[in-house]
């Protein structure tokens, strides 16, 4: 059994079985090139930070480094059976990859693979619980572009999901019977496989970065499965490689 990203509750009793973090579009064109971020951003009634990094150890190769921690946002206002105080839900995932990059005029593009792992637990309320995890295997093609100050890209990750075991309390199906469904059906897919978009802005001052990242979920189909569709974030973070170049200035 599996379940990919998070069970993430909210108080109008929908529940996403995962969510996208952040399709990192690293600028790479040397050996040494390196580039860490943190930063938080927020989806589908839910809330995230995130730690994401890239390093070339030596030229054309990178590995990189993704680490999500989500909660639910929890709306008091709601109508609900159950209080929304009662409710709870995060999620993580941790992830590694390794691959290749070919620099161009004012452009860097590279591909990557990747593997990790990750946990839901969830509080549906009167404690009802969910416990899941998961692993993903990814591949993605990204682009990027730097110019004086800014820096652009683009990436599609090829998602490749498996639950691997988990407890689900029996007690959803009749007091949340769509989700329990929903996990039904999670269950007897045993791989979801799934394209998402990454774009990405990044404005950069000598070695510091300000980043704004969008990643959406492009297949409709697995509505069914109470994916969250879209997450945007903002991080901060510094060019490692520059802190040479400007002791060098």
């Amino acid at each position: 059994m599996k379940y990919i990203f998070l069970l993430l509750c909210c108080a109008s009793c929908t529940h996403h079985y995962y969510a996208p973090n952040t399709v990192q579009t690293p600028y790479l064109t040397e050996q040494h090139d390196a580039t860490i971020l943190g930063g938080v951003g927020s989806g589908d009634e839910f809330s995230g930070s995130e730690i994401h990094a890239v390093y070339s150890p030596i030229k054309h190769v990178a590995v990189m480094f993704n680490y999500f921690n989500v909660k639910s946002k929890v709306s008091e206002n709601a109508q609900t059976s159950v209080s929304a105080s009662q409710q709870s839900g995060n999620g993580r995932l941790t992830e590694f990859a390794l691959g290749g990059y070919l620099p161009f005029a004012n452009g860097s593009a590279s591909i990557f693979g990747g593997y990790g792992k990750g946990f839901a637990k969830n509080n549906y309320g009167a404690d009802i619980l969910t416990n899941l995890r998961f692993e993903r295997t990814f591949i993605q093609p990204t682009i990027a572009f730097r110019y004086a100050w800014a820096d652009v890209g683009m990436a599609i990750r090829i998602n490749r999901l498996r639950y691997l075991d988990g407890t689900v309390d029996l007690r959803l199906s009749a007091d949340h019977a769509d989700e329990f469904e929903a996990i039904k059906a999670i269950e007897e897919k045993t791989t979801i496989v799934f394209p998402e978009l990454g774009l990405s802005f990044g404005a950069r001052y000598r070695l510091l970065m300000l980043k704004f990242h969008l990643s959406m979920l492009t297949d409709t189909s697995v509505e069914s499965l109470h994916f969250a569709r879209t997450y945007a974030g903002m991080s901060f973070g510094i060019n490692i490689q520059d802190i040479k170049k400007s002791k060098n200035d």
